[in-house]
């Protein structure tokens, strides 16, 4: 799994642009979806291990 930021908690301590309240790279949403989309491919008879996923498809190492 690609994770899309690292996770600082005292980044709203710290002036600057990104305390202002942007986004990170990876929502919650794209997070879980990347979580999920292999165990619903398991469930539909496509198991997915052992694979580099990349944008929801397999990619070479």
């Amino acid at each position: 799994m690609q994770r899309g930021h690292r996770l600082d908690h005292r980044r709203a301590a710290r002036p600057g642009p990104r305390a202002a309240g942007s986004a990170h790279a990876a929502g919650r949403v794209d997070g879980a979806s990347r979580v999920y989309d292999p165990i619903i491919r398991g469930e539909a008879g496509h198991p997915v291990h052992g694979v580099l996923l990349k944008d929801y498809e397999v990619a070479p190492w």
